[in-house]
């Protein structure tokens, strides 16, 4: 990685755990407000959600991405742009609430037409209670996206890891079928619009997506399924003082957590700079993995 890239992401607000696996692409990892800093604890007793709550920050904050940003940014612009998701937590808080109050919404309308399939109402409630699971971020950006051509939702394949997909219940169970094409592939992508589609990372690219969205001057917003935790990535173009370009992916999570390194992160990611900038990102590079 160049030194004129390295002394430019310092300046980016307080990112860190810069990456060289991906030669020509700067990858940074930015802590916004935490998740377990207690300020979302009045939410999610009032709509009875899971304490763990990354899904609902994860999608929420992946729409202000890709409203908020562009496809090509100064590094101040980037600052300003994205400083509320660290400083504002009523911004946050009212950005979160707002999947929260959709998913869980979602759920008590299950519990009602499938009452009969659960066994107790402490049943009923761990179903509450439970993680954000991938077919809910995909129903809610099915849903509410449908404005956006530049969000997209980078996954795993849970049928690739049996033991996983064996503890699956009610509708996660009936929805695995969507994912049989991938299981060779571990991951694979969606895309919301202008119609629902669910690719291997080659045929991402075949579409040319990543053109269209920063011809348009737009960034690449994903949720990233890290088996377990969802952040959100962010691939755009970084404009530097000297007028170079920087293809750049940030990766933004609310956690304490370092995930740059974490496996399922650094396979996810490989697969987000492949699609974003398929012409920089050195295959032969060494792996993170």
């Amino acid at each position: 990685m160049s030194s004129s890239s390295a002394n430019t992401s310092e300046k980016l607000l307080n990112f860190e755990d810069q990456t060289g696996f991906y030669r020509n692409i700067t990858v940074r990892a930015l802590k916004i407000r935490n998740q377990y800093g207690g300020e979302f604890s009045p939410m999610i007793i009032k709509h009875d959600a899971p304490a763990s709550i990354c899904g609902f920050v994860a999608t929420s904050v992946s729409k202000y991405c890709a409203e908020n940003l562009r496809g090509t940014m100064t590094v101040d612009e980037i600052n300003e742009s994205l400083s509320p998701l660290v400083k504002s937590g009523r911004l946050v808080r009212g950005l979160v609430e707002k999947s929260m109050k959709s998913i869980q919404k979602d759920r008590k309308t299950y519990l009602e037409t499938y009452s009969s399939n659960f066994k107790s109402s402490k049943e009923k409630r761990t179903y509450l209670k439970d993680w954000v699971a991938n077919y809910e971020i995909s129903d809610l950006f099915r849903s509410s996206t449908t404005q956006f051509d530049n969000l997209y939702f980078a996954r795993w394949c849970v049928l690739a890891f049996p033991e996983h997909a064996t503890k699956a219940k009610h509708e996660e169970k009936r929805r695995h079928y969507e994912e049989e094409p991938f299981i060779k592939e571990q991951t694979y992508l969606e895309a919301f619009n202008p119609t629902r589609e669910l690719l291997t990372a080659d045929q991402f690219i075949e579409k040319d997506r990543s053109a269209k969205n920063f011809n348009d001057d737009k960034p690449m917003v994903f949720v990233g399924d890290l088996l377990g935790h969802y952040v959100t990535f962010v691939a755009l173009k970084v404009k530097l003082e000297n007028g170079e370009i920087e293809d750049t992916v940030l990766l933004l999570d609310s956690t304490q957590e370092k995930y740059l390194t974490n496996y399922a992160s650094a396979v996810i990611l490989k697969m987000i700079c492949k699609v974003a900038f398929p012409d920089s990102i050195d295959l032969a590079a060494p792996s993170p993995l």
